[in-house]
């Protein structure tokens, strides 16, 4: 989980910079280099300077190298369950054992796309600016599928993680439940990545260091995107913090099966009731 949150902060602070990046309108309202196709009034970034430059370069080798941790990591996992299907370990096995297991796949599918768009940043460096054309509307979609992706998947395994701590009652694995966030999640962002494409042949504009929803689109950059990383943002701290908490004994429950509290005491407290040790190893488990 801390890998998680830290590909968070990390995305967050990519989003940030573009937020700055969209505010030098005039920077690239100045520039006379436009495209072909007019009609849809996007236009090529200034010559980046040396700095931006460097800046690209290294951007693309970063998503290059955590594109090859992604495939690495997928190989070894596909590697152990072929392993374990040719010679089966005594105890019972699968290769997705909790919802949050297969919420970490789509983390990890978005944070490939992520990359992919990320390695474009070569292109720009190389040429000295960004300009408008399909590489520049490939590169916007998939930081809008990628990121917006991860944040999503990311919402889902903070809510999982609360369910799993606060009711343990509640089923570690359930095929439907992933699949149908999975599903819905990958339709929201890519209907939103086509369907903003197919109205506005714009939609994606040079930001200026890359390519990102045209700051023409203010409603579809924060319905996109932006809520969505804040949703994120602040939830992980609603639940993570209480979560920490918790395990630590801060906080614990009062009362029956139909009455439970979550009280408060400045004094970590040991349980003997054996279902709460176990909720808070499992919260313990989850942090980690």
């Amino acid at each position: 989980m801390r890998l998680c949150l830290l590909l968070v902060e990390l995305l967050g602070a990519r989003i940030i910079h573009q937020i700055s990046s969209s505010s030098k309108a005039s920077y690239i309202s100045q520039s006379s280099f436009t495209m072909g196709h007019t009609a849809s009034q996007c236009v090529d970034s200034e010559p980046l300077t040396p700095g931006m430059i460097t800046g690209l370069a290294v951007s693309s080798a970063a998503s290059f190298a955590s594109l090859v941790a992604i495939l690495y990591l997928g190989g070894r996992v596909v590697i152990k369950y072929r392993y374990n299907q040719r010679f089966p370990p005594d105890e019972p096995w699968r290769l997705l054992r909790t919802d949050i297991d297969g919420y970490m796949l789509g983390v990890l599918s978005a944070e490939s796309i992520v990359s992919i768009g990320g390695l474009i940043d070569a292109q720009w460096a190389i040429t000295g600016r960004t300009t408008c054309g399909s590489v520049c509307d490939a590169q916007g979609a998939l930081a809008q599928v990628g990121i917006t992706g991860t944040s999503i998947f990311m919402i889902a395994i903070a809510g999982q993680t609360w369910l799993r701590a606060f009711m343990i009652r509640t089923r570690p694995y359930s095929l439907f439940a992933w699949v149908s966030v999975s599903i819905a999640t990958w339709g929201f962002v890519g209907l939103f990545a086509v369907v903003g494409w197919s109205l506005h042949p714009d939609f994606y504009e040079p930001a200026p260091l890359w390519c990102w929803i045209s700051a023409k689109y203010p409603l579809e950059r924060l319905f996109g995107q932006y809520l969505i990383l804040w949703v994120c943002g602040f939830g992980n701290i609603l639940i993570y913090v209480p979560l920490y908490l918790f395990s630590r004994g801060n906080l614990h429950y009062e009362g029956g099966p139909l009455d439970r509290r979550l009280k408060w005491t400045w004094s970590p407290r040991a349980s003997e009731d054996e279902i709460m040790e176990e909720e808070r190893s499992e919260a313990w488990k989850l942090l980690l």
